[in-house]
């Protein structure tokens, strides 16, 4: 058993990008992950990719305690997925010549795409180091990505392969285990279960309790990226829909591949939205503050297979959710019970519309933004994840398969 009881473990963190690159939270969260270590007095690694030579930072950030093999790479979203292959080859070769020159790792976090490279990984440690212990970290699963049924196929089989490879792993939400779990069969699912644990993103955004909320200015916001995924054309539909008396102020701050034609098609469905440039965190922190709900998109069925982390920053902003997905899903009914935001259909149109107008017409001081922030720093708070790892790796039996 691995428990934080045992000091001076030597720690391996194998990721596509690592902080100071904002380019999405985990690698933000795992400066965190690496100083929870540090204060265990554990020896922490890491092999990443890097878009530049960040030594400085690091040593601002770790000081000499860290210790950091990258290659040179251009984030994933930039890339063809010839170039995501290539990164995942260089990532791989890094990784194993690290596991070459350093075989008394006890604990490895993989953090991959595609994942067939942290079943490789894995596979490949366990034939290097026996002892060494593997945590797979499922922060979003592909197959809403993927277009063709056999294509699906293949990333599942490849997907059970790598969960079957790990010793354990880590997701975000009810839905996203089961979605793990429904790849295997009744008697693989009761071993797999206890293997994985949910622990949900903490928040990025630094809360200020004592801060006084502003006025809310705006209906909606939305914040984050301008890509098909959001099935925001969906959105401008329903709004489309509502008779001008009742449509509400929507602003939308960020950039995508979808946005110029997001504009075109709200001009041309007469639905007044205000497209605002990309702004810093600190700023959309506010602008989301100013809204009463926040919208955070998706496609159909996107909630089983990734959860709405954008969610995170509304609440904490004090600003209540609006959720595009299907009334029976296992995200929709945990937002609802802990009141952190209600949903709109993502593919009826009809539907979408009558769930708005209930939504701005609920009766006034429905939710209590300040309470809401205070109950969201809570819940989403780094604290509370650390919290949730250390009695991970305190209980969890690290058996090999």
């Amino acid at each position: 058993m691995i428990s934080l009881q045992i000091i001076n473990m030597n720690v391996l963190i194998i990721h596509r990008y690592f902080w100071p690159e904002s380019l999405s939270t985990l690698p933000i969260m795992f400066r965190d992950v690496v100083n929870f270590h540090f204060e265990n007095g554990d020896n922490v690694n890491v092999v990443c990719g890097a878009q530049s030579d960040y030594t400085a930072e690091y040593q601002e950030e770790f000081g000499s305690k860290l210790s950091v093999d990258t290659f040179k790479s251009d984030i994933d979203r930039n890339l063809s997925l010839f170039g995501r292959l290539k990164n995942a080859f260089k990532l791989f070769r890094l990784s194993q010549n690290f596991l070459r020159e350093n075989s008394d790792i006890d604990l490895v976090y993989l953090v991959s795409y595609p994942p067939l490279l942290a079943g490789f990984l894995s596979s490949y440690i366990r034939t290097k180091n026996k002892k060494a212990r593997t945590i797979y970290f499922v922060q979003d699963i592909l197959n809403y990505r993927i277009p063709t049924a056999i294509g699906k196929s293949i990333y599942n089989r490849f997907h059970k392969w790598t969960l079957s490879k790990v010793n354990l792993v880590i997701t975000l939400s009810d839905s996203m285990k089961s979605e793990l779990l429904s790849l295997f069969n009744d008697s693989e699912r009761n071993k797999l279960d206890k293997s994985i644990w949910i622990i949900p993103n903490f928040s990025t955004e630094t809360v200020d309790l004592d801060s006084v909320l502003p006025p809310k200015k705006v209906d909606i916001v939305y914040a984050g990226n301008h890509g098909h995924a959001q099935n925001l054309f969906h959105f401008i539909d329903v709004l489309a829909l509502l008779d001008l008396p009742d449509r509400p102020i929507v602003h939308f701050y960020g950039s995508g591949t979808a946005r110029q034609k997001l504009i075109s098609y709200a001009k041309d469905k007469n639905v007044d939205i205000s497209f605002n440039e990309p702004v810093s965190r600190a700023e959309a922190q506010v602008k989301m503050s100013e809204a009463r709900f926040g919208l955070v998109g998706a496609v159909p069925g996107l909630m089983r297979f990734a959860f709405p982390s954008k969610l995170a920053a509304y609440n904490t902003a004090g600003t209540s959710g609006i959720l595009m997905a299907e009334e029976e899903n296992e995200v929709s009914h945990w937002i609802r019970n802990e009141e952190f935001g209600n949903v709109i259909d993502p593919t009826q149109k009809a539907l979408a519309k009558q769930q708005i107008l209930d939504i701005l017409n609920g009766p006034p001081g429905e939710y209590n933004p300040t309470a809401l922030r205070e109950k969201a720093a809570l819940f989403y708070s780094k604290s509370n994840y650390i919290e949730r790892l250390r009695n991970m790796l305190k209980t969890e039996k690290f058996d090999v398969r």
